[in-house]
């Protein structure tokens, strides 16, 4: 079974391994609720590229490395490698470091639940992966 957990993140840390279309999505929510985010990419989409003008999210213009998951309360791997993904989520779990992945769900150690806002209500749907 997996506990649903919501994470306070306003002033924290959060890594985003990936500069693509997936990886802008955590991006919105985060920066919405005022985590600190760097993006860790050598390229990035429009979106991105959009908030770091902003000064919404930092960049950091090259590939992730284990390091980068040090300080960081939550990871999100979602670069378009799974294995590199994968590499990211075991670099944050090495750090006791929650992560999510956007290619693997049983790779990270949190879920990202899709949600529902109304009225002081926020109701999350959440997947532990595909049904065996």
């Amino acid at each position: 079974m997996t506990a649903l957990v919501g994470l306070e993140l306003a002033g924290r840390a959060v890594l985003v391994a990936g500069g693509g279309p997936v990886a802008a999505r955590p991006v919105a929510p985060l920066v919405a609720e005022g985590a600190v985010v760097t993006v860790v990419s050598p390229a990035l989409c429009e979106d991105l590229l959009d908030r770091v003008a902003a000064g919404e999210v930092t960049w950091v213009d090259r590939g992730a490395r284990p390091e980068d998951c040090d300080g960081a309360w939550l990871v999100h791997a979602a670069t378009s490698d799974p294995l590199a993904n994968a590499a990211v989520c075991q670099w944050a779990t090495a750090r006791r470091v929650f992560s999510v992945s956007a290619s693997a769900v049983a790779d990270g150690t949190a879920r990202t639940p899709a949600s529902l806002e109304h009225a002081g209500l926020v109701v999350g749907v959440a997947s532990t992966g595909p049904p065996d």
